[in-house]
């Protein structure tokens, strides 16, 4: 016996105007923990991606950093003992500033030639919230633990979310005009003690994008946030932050993005990698834990 009325769900209807061979496929991907996550199933999937230049990153004016910056103004500086740069995450951090150099432009090297070869795009920002250095106007990708005195804290705002997006296109149509563009909105609160900033930033990024896949027929949107929120809408499918989607919902998003983005033939992939992985963890059945 079953109930005899089924829960409502809600459906979120998508669709890519493209489909690509997920065995010749090449991706990159910039943008947050999120994109990180995604990165890696789909590379577990052998499918070939590279993703996140500077490391991870979460607002528009950085992502637009880790695709544009061309290593003049990488603004390294030590602290603590330690080499950062502020346009990287705190991954990118040496003990000597040519170290860090170095490390920098291997990176930034490896991702361009990457990059040119691409048949894929991924944009993932996740926030409009920013921390700024009021002496010079540095958006910072990372504050490194530096004391939080050094920094303004501010939304972006509509033009400046639009604006770097909209550089992140144009140069795409330049440097690899054959590469599809996918932006996704993080769904990912990032700002959880405020929920009604959290909203407002979202609005800001989620606009933005619009904006620019509007203006550039090369790009599309997976609604990755709108699934996890509006579809999924259960907290069974976060991480015990309560913020973060768990393995099931990276499941659920990554392979809904495969089938829309691959076909059939992505979907499988992604669902025999799983497989793989249960079998190498010993996990019985059928769910990820």
């Amino acid at each position: 016996m079953r109930t005899v009325l089924a829960p409502p769900l809600t459906r979120v209807e998508f669709e890519f105007p493209f489909r690509l061979d997920p065995r010749t496929a090449i991706v990159s991907s910039i943008g947050s923990c999120f994109a990180d996550a995604v990165a890696d199933r789909l590379s577990a999937a052998g499918i070939d991606c590279l993703r996140n230049p500077n490391g991870i990153v979460y607002n528009p004016v950085s992502l637009a950093d880790s695709l544009l910056a061309d290593g003049k103004d990488d603004e390294l500086f030590e602290f603590g003992g330690v080499w950062f740069s502020w346009l990287h995450h705190g991954s990118f951090s040496a003990r000597t500033e040519e170290e860090l150099k170095r490390t920098i432009e291997e990176s930034r090297s490896a991702f361009r030639e990457h990059l040119k070869r691409s048949s894929l795009l991924i944009l993932t920002p996740a926030s409009a919230v920013v921390f700024e250095l009021p002496e010079s106007g540095r958006i910072v990708a990372n504050c490194h633990k530096v004391p939080g005195g050094r920094f303004r804290r501010r939304l972006l705002t509509a033009e400046e979310c639009r604006s770097a997006l909209m550089r992140m296109t144009a140069f795409m149509a330049e440097f690899a005009p054959a590469c599809r563009i996918v932006f996704s909105l993080s769904p990912v609160r990032h700002n959880p003690g405020d929920l009604i900033l959290n909203a407002r930033s979202k609005a800001l990024v989620l606009t933005a994008i619009h904006d620019c896949i509007d203006a550039s027929p090369n790009a599309c949107y997976f609604p990755a946030f709108e699934i996890l929120n509006d579809e999924l809408r259960d907290y069974r499918f976060y991480k015990e932050d309560l913020l973060h989607p768990n393995d099931l919902a990276l499941s659920v998003l990554v392979r809904t993005f495969a089938a829309a983005c691959f076909g059939e033939e992505g979907a499988a992939m992604l669902e025999e990698a799983e497989r793989r992985e249960r079998r190498e963890r010993h996990i019985p059945g059928g769910g990820r834990s």
